[in-house]
């Protein structure tokens, strides 16, 4: 069945874009139709017919482009967040733990102080019990590492002369 009317040659030859290919497969409709949007608001008042024109069908997309890449970002944030609290968290337990080890080593060394101080003061007793304690006697010659009494300098027998030769050692 042949037509002369040219509106229904021209929509045969019509050519369909990409973008309205898409349109068409999102929202299940034909390609190339004319289509009227009808939005109905409240059941008192008229509903409101437009064509749907490639301008609408550009807005449409473009808004749900926008949306999507909103909801990209967004997902990508969430998970640089997640990420950052998950590292914060591992971080935080590990300085609890270096906190904790700390203590410890603190307490073993308040421990030895303690321990040390008792030593000294036993020592000062022993010297002032055996004596040793007089003027001219120092505290290393008695305790640990103490070498016993320090001898005294040696003073030679016979005068030491200078030469020459010596000079620079004398």
């Amino acid at each position: 069945m042949a037509t002369n009317k040219p509106e229904a040659i021209s929509m045969a030859t019509r050519k369909v874009s990409a973008l309205e290919t898409l349109f068409a497969r999102i929202f299940r409709i034909v390609a190339g139709k004319e289509y009227l949007i009808s939005i109905h608001w409240s059941p008192g008042r008229r509903s409101y017919s437009r064509p749907l024109r490639p301008s609408l069908i550009k807005l449409v997309l473009g808004t749900a482009a926008v949306l999507l890449l909103g909801l990209a970002c967004l997902s990508f944030e969430m998970g640089r967040w997640a990420v950052d609290e998950v590292r914060y968290h591992l971080a935080l337990t590990y300085h609890h733990r270096y906190i904790a080890d700390l203590d410890g080593v603190q307490t073993t060394f308040g421990s030895v102080e303690t321990t040390l101080d008792t030593v000294f003061d036993q020592e000062r007793k022993m010297q002032a019990l055996y004596g040793i304690n007089y003027p001219g006697s120092g505290y290393s010659t008695f305790g640990v590492g103490g070498g016993g009494a320090i001898p005294p300098p040696m003073i030679p027998p016979f005068p030491v002369v200078c030469t020459k030769r010596c000079s620079r050692l004398c």
